[in-house]
């Protein structure tokens, strides 16, 4: 769907069809709050903002507040696969839906109270690292979730950028003292 997205400080996004030329959009989002986390599909451009909020758009100039339901703050993970959107932030907690307006509220597989980071889904797998890159969990349904292990070390957890290339979304830059994300869509 050929545009970048970048989230900032203050609910600010940006626009660009080439990562050269931007444009400010309105996020309608609590002006207090940063923008964490942005993902795409079926249609719907989604954001996920540091008061756990999510905002739909189908063209990233309009964009629509969403009730998750989740007791969570810092949407630090949001991916969309297998018809479902995936909303991951701290209290070991996620939101899942079927159409970016209803949300449903799950756990995720870890002990309460732990942070939840980026969540991707690829080869028929949804995974979550969590923020301290010490666990990782996957699931095929989103409500039966395996704890993976690493053989010495941590998972490469680095703000909202895990890895690249997974569901059609590629991490170009971050800036972790600005909390700004460059993703293609």
């Amino acid at each position: 769907n050929n545009y970048f997205l970048s989230g900032h400080q203050n609910a600010a996004v940006q626009a660009s069809t080439d990562a050269i030329h931007w444009t400010l959009r309105t996020s309608g989002g609590d002006s207090s709050k940063d923008i964490l986390s942005f993902a795409y599909g079926a249609g719907k451009y989604l954001y996920g903002n540091a008061g756990g909020q999510i905002a739909t758009s189908t063209d990233t100039i309009r964009w629509t507040q969403r009730t998750i339901g989740a007791t969570t703050t810092n949407i630090k993970g949001l991916t969309y696969g297998n018809s479902q959107y995936v909303a991951a932030g701290y209290g070991a907690r996620i939101s899942v839906s079927t159409d970016a307006i209803h949300w449903t509220t799950r756990t995720a597989g870890m002990p309460s109270g732990v942070g939840l980071g980026e969540v991707n889904y690829s080869n028929n797998l949804y995974h979550i690292v969590e923020t301290s890159g010490n666990r990782i969990v996957s699931s095929t349904d989103t409500i039966h979730w395996t704890l993976r292990t690493s053989n010495g070390g941590s998972f490469s957890y680095y703000g909202t950028c895990v890895w690249a290339n997974m569901n059609n979304t590629t991490p170009l830059s971050e800036d972790s003292n600005s909390t700004k994300i460059w993703i293609k869509f």
